[in-house]
């Protein structure tokens, strides 16, 4: 969907683009996990922050 929408970790206002969101988990035993942080409104620019932070984590 794209729409209006302000981005909850920069704050700057989309105009017109794409929402994505980042639910963040936290492993408490093998069974049980609990959330950490939810971000219902991303923009483009912070999400490929993050994926580029993770990806040169995982090497």
């Amino acid at each position: 969907m794209k729409f209006k929408f302000t981005c909850e970790l920069c704050k700057k206002e989309v105009k017109q683009g794409e929402k994505f969101t980042l639910d963040i988990f936290e492993k408490d035993t093998d069974i049980t996990s609990g959330g950490i942080e939810c971000i219902e409104a991303m923009c483009f620019s912070c999400k490929s922050k993050i994926v580029k932070k993770i990806d040169g984590l995982n090497k």
